[in-house]
Formats: C-alpha cells, sequence, structure tokens
C-alpha cells in the first residue's frame, strides 16, 4: 500500500514486514487520511489491559547488564595493564600505555555506552573513561622521554593513535556527565568539533562511529537537526554491521525529536525489513537483538507521539498511538532488559589491535 503524503513523500507498507509493522501501517495511514479531530482507524487487536505507564511501573526482575564480549573482558585488558607496569624503555612505555587505553576505550566501554544508547545510564562509564584517559597521558608522557633522533614517522604514527582514542575518550566522557545542564550540552558540542575530524578517515568502521557519537551528542545538546545532517544515508548497505545499525536507530530518535513522528516509524519498518540481509553473517541472537532494537525505539516514537497529540487535543490518535505501543510489546516488559536489545561489542568499528611486536611496529 502507497501512502502519498502532503509533502509529497511516499512510504511502503507491505505485507512482508514482518514482527507486527502493519499495525504501524494502519496508523501511519490514518495520520494522512483522517481529518486532524477524527478518531485514528481502529487496529484490530485484542483488547490491551494495561497503559504504557503502568506498564513502566510494573516491578521488573533485575535485569543482566549487556554481556561483554570475549576479548572485552576485564581479563583481557588485565594482561595489557600488567604489560604497562613492567615496561622499562620509554618506546615500550608508550606502546603499553596505548594498548591499554584503546582496550579501556574500545572494549570495557562498550557495555556502559550501550546502556547509554538505550536511555540507560551506568556510573561505570566515567571511571572507565578516565582509567583510558590516564593511560592514554602516560604514552603521551613517553613518548617525551625519547631519544632525540628517533624515527619521526614512528612517533608520529603513534601520535596519531593517542589523537584517536582521545577524541573518542573525550566524547565518552562528555556522554557520561551529561545531565541537561548548559555545561553538559556545551562538552557535547566541543567534543563533537574534536570528533568531526575522524568524519573523513579512511578506515570506514572509524567514521560511522564518529558519526554515531556525535548524533548521540548532537541530540542531547538539544541539535537533532545535526544529527540528521551526519546521519546520511539512511538506508544504504550496512559496513559495520552493529555501529552502523545503531546510527540508524539514532537517526529514528532524532526524527522524532524533530516532531518527525511518520518518518521516524516509516524508517523503522524500512529498518526492520533490512535486518536479514545486514546482519547475514551474523549469529541468530544477534538478529534477534537488532529486531528487539527495532521494537523498542518503535515503542518510544509512538509514545512520544502519543504525548504530541495530546498536547494538541487530539485524544483520540493519542490513545490509538498507546494502543499501538502496547500492542508492539506485547507479553513482554517495558522497559526491556538490556541484554535483549542489540548491544556494542567496540565503541570503535573496525580499530586494529596494533599489536607492537617491534619498536618498528606502529602502524595499523
Amino acid at each position: 500500500m502507497l501512502i502519498q503524503t502532503d509533502k509529497g513523500k511516499v512510504y511502503l507498507c507491505s505485507a512482508a514486514f514482518k514482527r507486527g509493522f502493519l499495525g504501524t501501517c494502519a496508523m501511519l495511514v490514518s495520520a494522512f487520511v483522517a481529518p486532524a479531530t477524527a478518531p485514528a482507524s481502529p487496529v484490530h487487536s485484542p483488547p490491551i489491559p494495561h497503559s504504557i505507564a503502568q506498564l513502566e511501573a510494573q516491578p521488573r526482575k533485575k535485569s543482566k547488564p549487556p554481556p561483554k564480549s570475549a576479548s572485552g573482558s576485564s581479563s583481557s585488558c588485565a594482561s595489557l595493564l600488567k604489560s604497562a607496569k613492567t615496561a622499562t624503555t620509554p618506546l615500550e612505555r608508550a606502546h603499553a600505555h596505548l594498548a591499554a587505553a584503546r582496550c579501556k576505550l574500545v572494549l570495557e566501554c562498550a557495555p556502559p555506552l550501550s546502556l547509554e544508547l538505550y536511555g540507560r545510564g551506568d556510573s561505570q562509564l566515567a571511571r572507565i573513561v578516565d582509567q583510558g584517559l590516564s593511560h592514554l597521558n602516560l604514552a603521551t608522557n613517553a613518548l617525551g622521554h625519547l631519544p632525540d633522533d628517533f624515527d619521526a614517522d614512528a612517533r608520529r604514527s603513534i601520535e596519531d593513535k593517542i589523537d584517536l582514542l582521545r577524541a573518542f575518550a573525550t566524547m565518552f566522557a562528555a556522554i557520561a556527565k551529561g545531565n541537561g545542564s548548559t555545561e553538559a550540552k556545551t562538552r557535547l558540542t566541543n567534543a563533537c568539533i574534536d570528533l568531526a575530524i575522524y568524519v573523513d578517515d579512511p578506515n570506514s568502521g572509524v567514521v560511522d562511529s564518529a558519526k554515531l557519537w556525535q548524533a548521540v551528542a548532537y541530540r542531547r545538546a538539544g541539535r537533532p537537526d545535526r544529527a540528521l545532517q551526519l546521519l546520511l544515508p539512511a538506508l544504504a548497505p550496512s559496513s559495520s554491521s552493529r555501529i552502523d545499525f545503531l546510527a540508524r536507530i539514532e537517526r529514528c530518535r532524532a526524527l522524532a525529536d524533530k516532531g518527525r513522528f511518520v518518518a521516524a516509524l516509516s524508517l523503522t519498518m524500512k529498518l526492520d525489513a533490512r535486518i536479514e540481509n545486514w546482519f547475514d553473517d551474523e549469529e541468530k541472537e544477534i538478529r534477534k537483538g537488532a529486531e528487539n532494537a527495532i521494537r523498542w525505539i518503535s515503542v518510544d516514537i509512538y509514545k512520544r507521539w502519543a504525548t504530541d497529540l495530546r498536547a494538541q487535543g487530539n485524544k483520540p490518535r493519542a490513545q490509538a498511538a498507546e494502543r499501538r505501543a502496547m500492542e508492539i510489546v506485547g507479553k513482554g516488559t517495558y522497559p526491556p532488559p538490556p541484554d535483549r536489545s542489540l548491544n556494542l561489542k567496540e565503541t570503535i568499528a573496525g580499530l586494529p589491535d596494533w599489536n607492537f611486536n617491534t619498536p618498528r611496529d606502529v602502524s595499523q
């Protein structure tokens, strides 16, 4: 079914869409074909006994945190931290502290930043970021003790890696300290400036990561327009499956921030239809996590749309949006347990391990 909007955009609702999105299509149709004060088209489903607010208020079992990947476990970083403590020469210290910082910022920050993406702050994030920054400072200090005749290209290669990690670490620190204040928003926008250079990085994973975290920061700083500019194209094949997919979900949030609820829900449907192809090399549980991520963002958008409709005095459509949100939740819990959604395994996609085997081995 094709819907022509008043702005000339066309949204496709197909019976091929799975996991209950036909109700979303019905809701989108009603947004265009019904008068502003008319009741929404009925959604054919059994009565829903609870509202989203009631569901959120229900006591929930303690959920597991996002799982850590094997490479991102604390024990993996522990061996690198030990190497940093036992390194003797300036070059060894620079290598060891850089590797420890990478482990902290890329791997150990992944679980708490996954929670941040789903609106659940984690107090551990600030602590881990501070540890990563400390190692970067020690690596920089070690470089200052290299002999004057040390190879300039080798030094610059290490400095480039430190600069990259520091730009992302500054962003993660700003996210961890975000509290909605003017000062916090300034930190977020400043972090975006430092990270902007990596949008043109030759490593596509670094580009995707820089776009995701800048978009998160701009949204939290009250600039969804800048987030939307960064998160294009919205439907091109995914290059860094988790980072890139979560960036597209962030685009759905930014559209909702701008009050473009229909466009946001249309994008969730299109993303849902592409999960099988984008995650064809991943395990089934990863694809299920991506499907769940789409479900939860759809619920959130419907909730926000309902609030907006009520503010406009359009109670019938607000009730229809709330019903649709409850239908998507189904027999599940809301908010969902973190371990049931798509979570990050690394905060910067495609970043090499930087195994420094010899004094000259400082390249990617």
